[in-house]
Parts: C-alpha cells; sequence; structure tokens
C-alpha cells in the first residue's frame, strides 16, 4: 500500500506543474493558405498558393516562451528548398520577466502600416551543423525532414519582426530563398567577395519577392 500511495503522489507532483510551463492555447489558424490570429497581432497573413502548407507547431520555448509557428514551402524536384515562409507568434510566460530587443538592427520595413525590424542573411547551408536543440529552428528543419524535404546548399533569408507596446510579445515572418538561382553564394555577398557591391541591390530584391508572396492584413 506504502508503495502504490508513493507512486500516487510522484505521478500526482509530475502532473500538477506550473500553468506558465505549459503551452497556452493556441492563437492562430490556418485555413485555405491563411493564417489567422486572435493574439498579439490580430489578424490574418494569406501565404501564395505557389507555397504548400508543411504544418503547425506549438510548445513552451526554451521553459520560457509560448510560442507557435507554421511553414509553407515550395521545392524543386529533387524535393530541394526553394522557398519558405515560416510565420511565429511569441511571448513570454507571465512569470518571465523578460522582454525582446531588437534595437541594434539598423533597417526597418513597413508591412500593412505596421513597423518590423528587418534583418536579410546570407548563408552556406552546413548539414552537420544542427540547430540548438529545442529551438524554433530545429523544429521547422524537422517539419521539413519529415516531407523528405532538403535545404538548398546556399541560402537568403529575411526575417521580420514586429512587437506588442510592452516589448513581451513579437510576431516574426521569415523567408528562405535558395541563392542558386542568383547564381550567387554567401561568400559572393561578403566583405570582399565579387557582388559585395551589390549586396544591398540583392537584399532589395529579395525583400520584395517575399512580400509578393504574403497579403498581410494586421491591427
Amino acid at each position: 500500500m506504502r508503495t502504490l500511495t508513493t507512486f500516487c503522489l510522484a505521478l500526482i507532483a509530475s502532473i500538477a506543474l506550473p500553468l506558465t510551463t505549459l503551452a497556452q492555447p493556441w492563437q492562430s489558424s490556418v485555413q485555405d493558405h491563411t493564417i489567422t490570429s486572435t493574439g498579439f497581432p490580430e489578424g490574418t497573413i494569406k501565404v501564395d498558393k505557389k507555397l504548400t502548407y508543411i504544418g503547425s507547431d506549438k510548445w513552451v520555448l526554451y521553459g520560457v516562451a509560448d510560442c507557435e509557428i507554421h511553414v509553407f514551402a515550395e521545392t524543386d524536384a529533387d524535393k530541394t528548398l526553394k522557398r519558405l515562409i515560416w510565420v511565429q507568434f511569441e511571448g513570454y510566460l507571465p512569470d518571465k520577466p523578460h522582454t525582446y530587443n531588437y534595437d541594434k538592427e539598423p533597417f526597418r520595413t513597413e508591412l500593412s502600416g505596421h513597423t518590423y525590424f528587418d534583418r536579410v542573411t546570407f548563408r552556406k547551408m552546413d548539414p552537420a551543423q544542427k540547430p540548438r536543440a529545442g529551438s524554433d529552428a530545429e523544429r521547422v528543419l524537422n517539419m521539413l525532414e519529415s516531407k523528405g524535404i532538403k535545404l538548398s546548399a546556399e541560402a537568403a533569408n529575411v526575417r521580420w519582426v514586429r512587437l506588442n507596446e510592452d516589448r513581451r510579445k513579437e510576431l516574426l515572418i521569415i523567408y528562405v530563398e535558395n541563392l542558386a538561382p542568383l547564381n550567387l553564394t554567401a561568400a559572393d555577398l561578403a566583405d570582399g567577395g565579387k557582388a559585395a557591391a551589390d549586396i544591398e541591390t540583392v537584399r532589395a530584391g529579395i525583400r520584395e519577392r517575399a512580400k509578393a508572396l504574403l497579403t498581410i492584413k494586421m491591427k
């Protein structure tokens, strides 16, 4: 009897976790390529149907933030990634006294009447380099791999971030594009690379292609 009582107490203790350690109810949903959010920010994001809906996920990120993601992708004939849209709603849990800070980002972009922090980077993708365990990037990579999708060897990445007033919630819109059709590599666009002088033109083109895939109507 004592063993059973001990087991029951341990089971109850394991179940009775603080509510803040558990993911909150979904604030967003996907239907017909349109993401609808009822939390920050409220509204819709419609993704071009050239991209296929890959899936959604929700969890507590690193034990401190509620996180939900929606992923859309386009691939070539051998299932190598051509383009990806990744939309992420994130917010710190009530008992975590953190805020988001992107003030060091030098660029800003206006989307649907709101200001987003803007970053465009270029990267050589190393299959041996795995994302941080438990990260949002790991979740997205797992989604892609579950569909048999491979990353391109060289990629551009656009990240737009919008914060709420107290900077405890954020919307991230991430666009990834294969650099091969541009006949460029990350090294070409780095300082001293053959296309370094054209980097702002390349960034502008990537931003415009990302915007063309999205119809954003957010409060």
